[in-house]
């Protein structure tokens, strides 16, 4: 069972997800606690400060911000159509994401052969540059904003040089993405909310990429996911 004095401990250590899983327990315990119904960032952030317990009042903007982006990214994982007890889905799925993201800081997380298969292509033998770049220029003129952030995590992968966003709000997000696209690929028409959105999913599932394991797992997880999309793609062809 989780408690109020554990909810206190997490807001002052800014950890804004065990924050966020405590307080759902509590809820889930029948705790008279709210839960905020705004979806857009800035709003959220008022509302959090407005409905949080008086112990939990005057807290960092930081922490604040935190607790609204992975609030947002949350509610993008699931079933908006599922009803049936809300809180706690939105727990289990809170308390994988935060588990994915210790085992991958610990870098102990586990893999499937198709993971090592992936891992060893790029390690091993890796697409000439030219070609990823050719590849993020595709998908940036047929607008797919989830075969241009695969491709660009893997350019990521292969040329220290470049680099990927640390921020976590989505607006920040935004903002980097617009660079990099009109700064290095020259690219008039964008995705740009879209790429933001699917990258401010990420770093609130794997965390922040400052490493090499956790930029892996952003481009598997894009490939894994541009692959499902043309499946489906495929088996409604046939009908």
């Amino acid at each position: 069972m989780s408690s109020f004095e554990e909810l206190e401990n997490c807001f002052k250590q800014n950890d804004a997800m065990s924050f966020l899983i405590c307080y759902l327990k509590l809820l889930n315990q029948n705790e008279a606690l709210e839960l905020p119904q705004s979806t857009t960032k800035k709003t959220l952030i008022t509302e959090w400060e407005d409905i949080l317990p008086n112990t939990c009042k005057g807290g960092t903007a930081t922490f604040y911000s935190s607790l609204s982006s992975v609030w947002l990214s949350l509610l993008n994982q699931i079933d908006d159509n599922d009803t049936t007890n809300v809180i706690q889905r939105l727990l289990t799925v809170l308390e994988q994401n935060k588990q994915q993201t210790n085992s991958i800081d610990g870098g102990i997380i586990s893999s499937t052969s198709t993971d090592y298969e992936i891992e060893n292509i790029i390690i091993n033998n890796p697409l000439p540059k030219e070609t990823i770049i050719k590849n993020i220029m595709d998908a940036l003129s047929q607008n797919n904003a989830l075969a241009f952030l695969e491709h660009y995590c893997y350019l990521c992968l292969i040329d220290k040089s470049v680099t990927l966003p640390y921020k976590t709000a989505l607006d920040t997000i935004e903002k980097e993405f617009f660079a990099i696209i009109t700064t290095y690929f020259q690219a008039k028409k964008t995705l740009i909310k879209e790429v933001s959105q699917h990258y401010f999913n990420l770093i609130h599932r794997y965390g922040i990429p400052s490493t090499q394991n956790i930029r892996l797992s952003f481009y598997k997880h894009l490939k894994n996911k541009h692959t499902e999309k043309n499946n489906d793609l495929n088996s409604n062809s046939r009908y």
